[in-house]
């Protein structure tokens, strides 16, 4: 019961947390173009899908507005596509969208679930061939229903590219290419293109596909039957990253440069040298566009050159790469220049050296008046608040570099390398060499301090350094090696590990410590405050505020990932964000009030804790085996379906455990509505539907679901209003079965 209530009270204090107030501190900030994800045209209009949203431009790219979408919890956009009057959107947090009036309204296109999430699209006749991170699916455009195509290919493989031509399918995977010659009912992989090289894009042209793989380039002239490596005296089997038909040529894209064929891929000359944070390649209304970090390029056929395409698009923040610091002097660097505010974030100023910009800085580190800030080259100080710096320890640091932090811990300054160096300094200028480097190769990702020990985070391992000179591994507990976060509150140090948030026990192992988050989902960033420990899981926040062993996700107003945090004091949280620049909550200890004025509210938590409970009434199954309940979150009946018997009880009461409305369905109705439920993410949509419900509900919209199958119980309670792709789900299964009655 006590797991209950402290569920119920983190629910509860959630609503609290979604209605504080974020504030963005950009003021003096500098800013770039939005990174485009993606480009389509329906042959008079292009669209362009980018972070902050869709833009539209009527002019072939030259100008652009932006789109105002339906819903705006679409942030993490994979593509934009249209296909004739249908315009297909893809995303991280709802799925496929589907637009019949050119992005103006939206509806959900499939009923796959999030943990399948749509990567690529091509058309062909009466179907549409969806590459997922699970797959390939084939789509009706009579009705939108789904069916998997996996005879042959792997019903887990994750798809990067899809096309149709000729009558073949032909899907990219991190595994070689996979093609179908019968609309994916059997699929075979390709020979004679690398089975380790992961294939990045494919294109036709006419009647040649071409391939590119982190192996090289690839060809066939025969609809995929036979394979030829191609560009070899220029590539050197490097990644390409991109390829695209144009004007009868072919142009790929590799790290830095673009090359371009006239002869269906026999001889290539370079187009572009020296290019930088290139994303891919597109054909749109037979202008070729490059899709950038730093905007969007059209190719100009008078000149020869690519020129920017993106006026009128929304502007990002560049990502903060730290922000460190207090009330009084806040300090944020991004890969442009180091700034400094002394009025808690309301306006930033940029700091020089020298008349110059501070550029490429990682980490900063504020103790009193001294400020120490670190990028790729040297380590700088400035010993008045900001006002003036100047590099420090050239003569023994600049062996070391690049380093990742320095600390004052026990009145000396300590610096440490990316590769395990450790000095020490009494006044930040002189300084003494500790230990060179790691016991065995590694490169820190991720540090926190912890009682006077320093532990650190690396793509290989968990390490602890005492004072005394010496790195220990301590990874014992921990999923895995790749530590890319760390940080610690009182005497408890916690990991954020691709596998969920572990904590460090007193025998130096580690122990799981992630009820309530994303199960087996990555963590981005840790943070903490005082009580508060946050995780972030690549774009959704979770809190903590017991040490980390119940966390609960809450509204983080569609702000990208956070790329680092600091706390001024205990009336301000800020965090740097990937391309929001910085925000900010003020008042943090409003969440406890929150929690405290609430917990007395009757509330869909506590049937979240107990879903098969109704007041002190125990829910029990009337037969054994695989069944589906549906019932209103406060109600003592309910519908059993049941998958072997068929049997159907209807208006169930729970307090008497009887009822005479039973009745036999066939068994093709109920293993249909098996499949389909079989076919949802139960655990995900779970985790997204309870991580906050409101302590002001009307009790009459929720419903809870149960589900089990093989022995192993799901359930769920949800509000049927919410307007969510996994709400969608649940209530399209509850109509599919109210057939059955």
């Amino acid at each position: 019961m006590k797991v209950a209530l402290f569920i119920l009270f983190i629910t509860l204090y959630l609503n609290g947390i979604s209605q504080t107030v974020w504030t963005e501190n950009n003021n003096g900030l500098p800013t770039k173009p939005a990174s485009v994800v993606s480009l389509t045209s329906d042959g008079t209009t292009l669209l362009a899908s980018n972070k902050k949203g869709i833009s539209v431009s009527y002019d072939e790219g030259n100008t652009w507005n932006e789109l105002r979408e339906q819903f705006s919890f679409w942030d993490n956009h994979k593509f934009i596509k249209q296909f004739g009057n249908r315009l297909f959107l893809s995303t991280d947090n709802s799925g496929l969208m589907l637009s019949y009036d050119g992005g103006q309204s939206w509806k959900y296109a499939s009923t796959l679930p999030l943990s399948k999430s749509v990567t690529c699209m091509a058309e062909a006749d009466t179907n549409f061939y969806l590459g997922t991170t699970q797959g390939v699916y084939t789509m009706s455009k009579a009705d939108g229903k789904v069916m998997p195509l996996s005879f042959g290919i792997s019903s887990d493989t994750y798809i990067n590219d899809v096309l149709v031509a000729n009558n073949v399918i032909f899907a990219g995977t991190n595994f070689g290419v996979y093609l179908s010659s019968n609309w994916g009912k059997t699929w075979a992989l390709a020979s004679g293109i690398p089975s380790d090289g992961s294939v990045r894009s494919i294109a036709a042209l006419q009647n040649t596909i071409v391939v590119a793989t982190s192996k090289g380039l690839f060809l066939s002239k025969d609809n995929g039957k036979n394979w030829a490596v191609t560009g070899k005296t220029i590539l050197n089997e490097s990644t390409v990253y991109s390829v695209a038909s144009y004007n009868n040529k072919v142009f790929i894209l590799t790290l830095t440069k673009m090359y371009s064929s006239e002869d269906q891929g026999e001889t290539w000359k370079i187009v572009a040298d020296n290019l930088n944070k290139i994303k891919s390649l597109t054909v749109q209304d037979n202008k070729l566009f490059l899709l950038t970090n730093n905007g969007l390029f059209k190719l100009d056929n008078s000149s020869n050159t690519f020129k920017s395409s993106d006026h009128g698009m929304p502007s990002e923040y560049m990502k903060i790469n730290d922000i460190e610091g207090n009330t009084y002097n806040l300090f944020s660097s991004t890969e442009k220049g180091l700034y400094s505010s002394v009025d808690n974030g309301l306006v930033w100023k940029e700091c020089l050296m020298n008349g110059g910009s501070i550029t490429g800085v990682n980490n900063i580190s504020v103790s009193g008046n001294m400020v120490f800030a670190m990028n790729n080259s040297f380590i700088i100080m400035s010993n008045d608040k900001g006002l003036t710096w100047k590099t420090t320890g050239e003569e023994i640091l600049n062996e070391q570099t690049p380093f990742v932090m320095v600390e004052k811990i026990n009145g000396f300054f300590y610096a440490v390398s990316e590769t395990g160096g450790v000095f020490n300094s009494s006044d930040g200028v002189q300084w003494t060499l500790l230990t060179k480097e790691f016991p065995k190769p590694a490169f820190i990702q991720t540090y926190t301090w912890c009682n006077g020990v320093l532990y650190v985070g690396t793509l290989s391992g968990l390490y602890r350094f005492s004072l005394d000179g010496k790195w220990v591994s301590i990874d014992k507990g921990l999923p895995s090696k790749n530590i890319p976060s760390l940080t610690s509150i009182g005497k408890s140090v916690f990991a954020g590990t691709d596998d969920g948030v572990y904590k460090k026990n007193k025998d130096d192992s580690w122990s799981f410590s992630g009820i309530g988050l994303k199960e087996d989902f990555p963590v981005h960033h840790l943070a903490t405050s005082g009580k508060y420990l946050f995780a972030d899981l690549y774009g959704e926040l979770y809190l903590s505020i017991d040490s980390g062993r119940y966390w609960a996700s809450y509204d983080f107003l569609n702000y990208s990932f956070i790329s680092s945090t600091s706390f001024a004091d205990d009336s301000h949280i800020f965090f740097g964000t990937e391309s929001s620049g910085i925000i900010s909550i003020s008042d943090p200890s409003k969440l406890l009030g929150m929690l405290t004025a609430s917990s007395n509210e009757p509330a869909v938590s506590s049937i979240i804790a107990e879903p098969s409970m109704v007041g002190s009434i125990s829910i029990e199954a009337p037969e054994t085996g695989d069944y589906l309940l549906i019932r209103k979150a406060w109600a003592s009946s309910g519908t059993f379906v049941f998958k072997t018997s068929c049997n159907v009880y209807y208006d169930y009461d729970f307090r008497n455990q009887d009822n005479v409305n039973v009745n036999k369905q066939s068994k093709t109705n109920i293993a249909s509505l098996f499949l389909k439920a079989n076919k949802l993410d139960f655990p995900l949509i779970k985790s997204r539907l309870e991580s906050s419900v409101p302590d002001d509900v009307d009790k009459n919209t929720f419903l809870v679901i149960e589900y089990r199958k093989n022995g192993k119980l799901y359930k769920i309670c949800w509000d049927t209003k919410e307007k969510s792709l996994n709400a969608y789900l649940l209530n399209k299964l509850v109509e599919d079965a109210k057939v059955l009655w």
